[in-house]
């Protein structure tokens, strides 16, 4: 049963802007708690467009994208001269004083801190939209309560603060699950990216963003420690400390792997769905490229090197079928275990 709310927001259009996907759902899951309709767009460039033929109410702005920034696409935003004047909202995990003069320059209304509170983004929508208040007492989190199943399968990841990543999407279970699988595909690919610089030249520059977009991953999830890593990572590569990165991203890796698989792992357990999609996707290799995949993969087992082990075993499975995909899962179950010599031993039987 639904508790009350205190503000009801039908009618209003907002648009959320962020190049994270897991921070636009965040941001909208929150809002849909008001019966309000969201919009969600990944870059700055692509907010100036939409609002050169569309009018919103209220727009979310994330500071720090690629391409275009938050400021940027606010200056441009004004610069529209449309009659009607959407409300912007900037959103920023660092407010000093600077950054809010320059926002004010830019031409936007106010300003939020992420990671995002229902507290916080209700008292926005009040402020700027009065004649929508129903209440003025505390907000309360109107989703149901989480299932036993679903706080078993995740409270098992210690890193992971279930209860606040709850908090974060108005304790709304089925938006925590759709938040976690976009967040796993982010991370698989931040992790590929960071890797690739790792294994030819570390380019800080191009690093940083990655190492932003897992911070904001990480805090919305309520993962403290592996936020204030990508923190520290992306404050390095912002001065160029290319010495801190190359002799501390190895270790980051292995944490960032290892956290993600814990996900997936709960995500199989948690979601019947999930774990259907994942059975029945199949991506055939050719014989030699399978050949080669399956020789590396005991290569590194046999090294203990865990870094390469996640996506040469994913390629595996998913290139199996019937009880080849059975034993290549025991091989990743084991690997996830880092139960390595008992994952060699079942490669070194016949397919």
């Amino acid at each position: 049963m639904e508790k009350e709310v205190l503000f009801q927001g039908e009618g209003i259009k907002v648009l959320v802007v962020d190049d994270n996907e897991v921070n636009t759902m965040v941001v909208a899951s929150m809002l849909e708690q008001f019966h309000i309709s969201v919009k969600e767009i990944y870059s700055g460039k692509e907010a100036v467009e939409l609002e050169r033929t569309e009018e919103y109410d209220i727009i979310f702005m994330d500071y720090l994208m690629p391409e275009m920034n938050g400021i940027e696409a606010t200056e441009e935003i004004r610069k529209l001269g449309k009659i009607k004047r959407p409300i912007i909202v900037a959103l920023t995990a660092n407010e000093t004083q600077e950054l809010k003069n320059k926002f004010q320059q830019a031409g936007v209304d106010d300003v939020l801190v992420k990671p995002l509170e229902l507290d916080a983004v209700c008292e926005i929508m009040r402020k700027w939209f009065p004649e929508k208040e129903i209440g003025n007492h505390k907000i309360e989190s109107i989703g149901s309560k989480p299932s036993q199943l679903l706080m078993e399968a995740f409270s098992k990841i210690r890193e992971l603060d279930v209860k606040k990543g709850l908090s974060h999407l108005a304790n709304s279970a089925e938006n925590y699950v759709k938040v976690i699988k976009a967040a796993v595909d982010n991370m698989n690919v931040e992790r590929k990216r960071l890797n690739t610089f790792n294994e030819s030249q570390i380019q800080v520059t191009s690093m940083k963003n990655s190492f932003h977009s897992l911070k904001g991953v990480f805090l919305n999830l309520g993962v403290s420690r592996l936020a204030n890593q990508s923190q520290l990572f992306e404050l390095a590569c912002g001065n160029n400390e290319v010495d801190f990165v190359k002799k501390s991203l190895d270790t980051y890796l292995l944490d960032l792997q290892t956290f993600t698989m814990q996900l997936e792992e709960a995500l199989l357990e948690y979601d019947e769905t999930y774990t259907k999609n994942k059975e029945q996707r199949y991506m055939p290799l050719e014989r030699e490229e399978f050949s080669e995949c399956l020789e590396s993969l005991k290569y590194y087992l046999a090294r203990y090197e865990f870094n390469y082990l996640p996506e040469l075993i994913e390629k595996l499975v998913y290139a199996t079928q019937g009880k080849e995909r059975e034993t290549m899962n025991e091989v990743a179950r084991k690997i996830h275990h880092f139960q390595y010599e008992e994952a060699l031993s079942l490669l070194e039987k016949p397919l």
